[in-house]
């Protein structure tokens, strides 16, 4: 009777558990902008439940941002790993957004979420991300953005190059580009970046991969 419980009958903490906290916690920021988006498949799918091959993800979206849901994760059979991924979105306006910049490798028993053309504040708007959004955090110097990095790839975060220039107050760019940052997990700020409102800082933090359940 509870099976896949987070938690069991005797107060057992469950891999389920830490699994649904971070969904919980998504879902307390970002819920009601999810709950607008409609959900869109891609032109490749999988021919049926035999082909493991084909990668399953889908997404929700606006028109204008969103978010791309992966699964490679089946329960009673391992999927292979899946080399070579990056998604293609089309968006309202008949533009397209490629994301990752370069292709990464979805490991076995992976799944996650990335966002794209996310607002997190004051005008500062994350082309895409690969890592997983957490929750949002204010007070009165700014905000802290949470996300959870995805097993085996690196947390990249891509912020859109509108307005006036992006102010980094710490954290190191990747390749010398002031809007793309690779963050190493940590349960502190990494990168803190202001635009406009020099009193108003948006800061981002990644925390280590869930527990993965099986």
């Amino acid at each position: 009777y509870d099976f896949q419980a987070p938690l069991g009958q005797f107060g057992q903490v469950r891999p389920q558990y830490y699994g649904l906290r971070l969904l919980h916690s998504f879902l307390h920021s970002f819920g009601s902008q999810l709950a607008e988006m409609d959900a869109f498949l891609p032109e490749q799918r999988p021919s049926g439940k035999d082909d493991t091959t084909t990668l399953r993800w889908a997404v929700r979206s606006n028109g204008i941002r969103g978010f791309i849901f992966v699964n490679n994760h089946e329960c009673g059979r391992r999927l292979p790993p899946k080399s070579g991924v990056r998604f293609t979105v089309s968006l309202a306006d008949g533009s397209s957004l490629v994301f990752p910049a370069a292709p990464v490798t979805v490991a076995s028993d992976v799944s996650f979420f990335w966002p794209f053309n996310l607002d997190i504040g004051r005008g500062i708007t994350l082309a895409w991300a690969t890592a997983q959004p957490v929750r949002m955090e204010d007070s009165d110097s700014g905000r802290t953005v949470w996300f959870a990095a995805t097993p085996g790839i690196p947390a990249r975060f891509c912020f859109m190059p509108e307005g006036e220039p992006l102010a980094k107050q710490s954290g190191a760019a990747k390749g010398g580009e002031p809007s793309v940052f690779d963050l190493d997990p940590g349960r502190s700020a990494t990168v803190s970046l202001t635009r406009g409102e020099r009193d108003y800082t948006v800061r981002i933090a990644v925390l280590p991969p869930a527990n993965p359940v099986k």
